[in-house]
């Protein structure tokens, strides 16, 4: 059958039951919307609850040049670059540890552009 013979029969067979033609061109559209929404918000709490549930303590790691300059800063010292890194992770690490004074903060933190790179993902 060609799409041109489907839309015969289906035109023919909504003149026959008019209730068809109002049930396919305007509920179908907004239940298939309600579902789409329904099944993308379900995915995205679920890829947060998934993150979340994970420990928040950042795990032990040999990379000091990260978190020093950040422990520096906070115990009275100067932000001194470590290794010839950038100023942006050590920064957003100060200011975290500065804000809420817990290393899970950092943990948190990292998720969340993770969240929301899904929810722009979702968007479309």
């Amino acid at each position: 059958m060609t799409a041109t013979g489907l839309r015969r029969f289906l035109q023919a067979f909504a003149k026959e039951r008019p209730n068809f033609q109002i049930f396919r061109s305007s509920e179908s559209t907004h239940l298939w919307k309600i579902a789409y929404f329904g099944v993308t918000a379900f995915l995205f709490v679920s890829a947060a609850h998934k993150r979340f549930s994970l420990p928040q303590y950042p795990l032990a790691d040999s990379d000091v040049g990260f978190l020093w300059p950040a422990l520096m800063k906070l115990s009275g010292g100067r932000f001194e670059h470590i290794q010839g890194l950038n100023f942006l992770y050590p920064g957003m690490v100060y200011l975290a540890l500065r804000i809420w004074a817990d290393f899970r903060a950092i943990s948190v933190i990292q998720l969340l552009p993770g969240n929301l790179t899904e929810c722009a993902q979702a968007r479309g």
